[in-house]
């Protein structure tokens, strides 16, 4: 897994949301506890919904749930340091959409050297509160990503 995050590979990603390493996210062997990653992936998540999609969740009316997260840990995090969390959408489903993420680390602050500090792949699924099953993602929420994203999702037959 590369720690480097290339010029190229950032031109894939508009958002971007930034973090500062707090000392509760310290666990007892001094770098970023793995469960620090993901409040700073999921705040990112939120932030990009907010942006892209207009999601007011002070109304806390979300209607998607987390159906998979998968995160590779590739470099510790320390106190001090800088967290940047690149986002993007890179499928939409029928019901579903798949965000990237890369957790950049910035060693002693916002000047710091760049580094890789995790890759996480999170798919959402989109749900009636009522009932709590999965339904359509929406044309307008497909719109709007579309319309945000310097790449193209994947779009996913109407299979999933």
């Amino acid at each position: 897994m590369s720690l480097d995050f290339s010029a190229t590979e950032r031109g894939h990603f508009r958002h971007c949301a930034h973090y500062r390493v707090r000392y509760a996210d310290i666990d007892s062997l001094r770098h970023v506890n793995n469960k620090a990653y993901l409040a700073y992936i999921e705040d990112a998540r939120l932030d990009y919904l907010r942006q892209v999609a207009g999601l007011d969740t002070q109304k806390l009316n979300l209607t998607h749930v987390i159906v998979r997260i998968d995160i590779q840990f590739v470099s510790p995090m320390y106190l001090g340091d800088a967290a940047d969390v690149y986002q993007r959408c890179t499928r939409i489903g029928n019901k579903s959409i798949d965000l990237e993420s890369i957790l950049i680390r910035r060693a002693g602050g916002a000047g710091g050297t760049e580094i890789v500090a995790a890759r996480a792949l999170t798919t959402i699924a989109n749900i009636d509160p009522e009932t709590g099953r999965a339904v359509p993602v929406q044309d307008t929420l497909t719109r709007k990503i579309e319309a945000y994203e310097p790449s193209a999702p994947e779009q996913r037959a109407r299979s999933n």
